[in-house]
């Protein structure tokens, strides 16, 4: 209904079902499954926990929350695709926890205590295996990238349209600014779509950004994340703006002409 009201059910459409059915696995760089034997393992351990409901198997006819939790699981695993990594595993850990929290609520007091012990094991188990996943700074609100959005904000006004060209789209929000309308965000299965940077460029004409923040790309294919550049934003970017410094190691700022 709100997608209606806002008359915004077709871009809905486009990008959330009929792109990635029709278009993403045709990018070479979109889908991207190796798994680590480290990673594998670790995935194992956090869903050994499930192997319980053996011992207390009416808990799938008792329990409609237990059924829920699992579909919930279920759905939040296959949200891992295209691309394997714990961090992309993250949401389907707290249906996880819920799931295990219910398995534990029906074992007798024996196979609680076994149970805990159990799950204090693999707790510390999986920090071992992944430290860095599980303490450091928050990924895209590093501190570095602090110090990147108090040099945008010491730039840019408020409400001013400026665009980022592979860098965090969070940065939009972070400095009040907004991108020119239409929009896509920097990745190639959405801007190496036919006519998608097109469509992106028509958004130039109406609200020409005041500057353009990019990320000197990375070596590597033309595909890689880091690597990727827009040829035909690119071209338009040489075309009306120019090389007007640096914010930062790496970010090139560039003015209208």
């Amino acid at each position: 209904m709100y997608l209606l009201l806002t008359n915004s059910y077709k871009e809905f459409w486009l990008w959330a079902v009929q792109y990635p059915l029709s278009e993403w696995s045709n990018y070479p760089g979109y889908v991207a499954l190796e798994i680590t034997r480290k990673e594998l393992f670790t995935f194992l351990i956090l869903f050994s926990p499930l192997v319980f409901t053996a011992f207390k198997f009416k808990v799938f006819k008792q329990n409609h929350f237990f059924l829920l939790s699992i579909a919930f699981l279920l759905s939040a695993v296959i949200t891992v695709y295209p691309r394997f990594s714990l961090f992309h595993f993250q949401p389907a850990l707290a249906f996880l926890f819920i799931t295990i929290s219910i398995i534990f609520t029906y074992l007798n007091k024996k196979l609680r205590t076994i149970y805990l012990g159990y799950l204090i094991i693999i707790t510390f188990l999986v920090i071992y295996l992944v430290p860095k996943n599980i303490s450091g700074e928050t990924r895209f609100y590093s501190l570095e990238e602090k110090v990147v959005i108090d040099k945008m904000l010491a730039e840019v006004k408020p409400n001013e349209t400026i665009f980022l060209l592979g860098l965090n789209p969070s940065y939009y929000v972070f400095t009040n600014t907004v991108p020119p309308k239409l929009w896509s965000d920097n990745f190639g299965w959405y801007l190496e779509i036919p006519g998608v940077q097109k469509w992106v460029l028509s958004g130039f004409y109406n609200s020409l950004p005041e500057i353009i923040y990019r990320r000197v790309p990375s070596l590597g294919r033309w595909y890689d994340l880091g690597s990727y550049q827009p040829q035909e934003i690119l071209r338009y970017m040489n075309d009306h703006y120019f090389l007007d410094g640096y914010l930062s190691d790496g970010i090139e700022r560039w003015s209208k002409k």
